[in-house]
């Protein structure tokens, strides 16, 4: 695109070029203030069908809950499972060609007695000479570092306890045997998941939210 020299124009000439910026201007002005009112009319229905899409979810959630419940008491009755413990049940057809699973995320937490055993992890380190250089102090007090919420993460007490037990000392494997103890995971939310095996007998996943479902789109040749 050429530059236009301002200073060749005439004044005709460069009126009717600012006339045509002015009405550039108006028209983009124009076409934003239809934009915003094309968005405020988009938004109310779509957003009234999504909360009722999430109102759908929701009953149909707790109709699966409820049709389940009885099943998770034989189950634990049957196989002397404690419910407490055990927070994942799944269940498969006779076929075994779909499942579907019912369980709780959970947030790692511990007890009171869980600032003894760290003490005494840290005790052992302090402990430590030159020559038992071999336990890896660095990683060990990495792996006591605690997440957002103040609690230890449970996948690094488990490194922490091969650590220990690779060390072969008594007084590190019994503190770490105090972390883990003081374990008690809280339950968070209650998920639900439903599978199906394909053609090629490979477990998959009925997407059961928004962000997991996958549409096609069809492109114009």
């Amino acid at each position: 695109m050429s530059k236009i020299d301002l200073t060749k124009l005439s004044a005709s000439e460069r009126n009717e070029l600012m006339q045509q910026l002015k009405d550039e201007q108006k028209k983009q002005k124009g076409d934003r203030e239809t934009y915003k009112i094309m968005v405020d009319e988009v938004i109310p229905k779509f957003f009234n069908e999504l909360v009722e899409t999430s109102t759908n979810l929701a009953a149909q959630k707790r109709r699966v809950i409820d049709g389940f419940k009885d099943l998770i008491f034989m189950k634990c009755q049957l196989y002397d499972i404690d419910p407490n413990t055990q927070l994942s049940h799944t269940f498969s057809n006779l076929a075994n060609t779909m499942r579907v699973t019912l369980g709780y995320y959970t947030v790692d937490a511990y007890d009171d007695t869980v600032t003894a055993g760290v003490q005494k992890v840290k005790d052992y380190l302090g402990s430590l000479k030159s020559e038992d250089a071999k336990i890896p102090v660095q990683m060990v007090n990495k792996l006591l570092s605690k997440d957002n919420a103040g609690n230890l993460k449970a996948q690094r007490v488990l490194q922490l306890a091969k650590i220990a037990e690779e060390s072969g000392n008594v007084q590190f494997i019994d503190a770490v045997q105090i972390i883990q103890d003081a374990y008690c995971p809280v339950k968070s939310k209650q998920y639900i998941r439903c599978e199906f095996k394909n053609k090629d007998n490979k477990w998959v996943s009925v997407p059961l939210g928004l962000t997991e479902v996958d549409i096609e789109v069809e492109t114009k040749q």
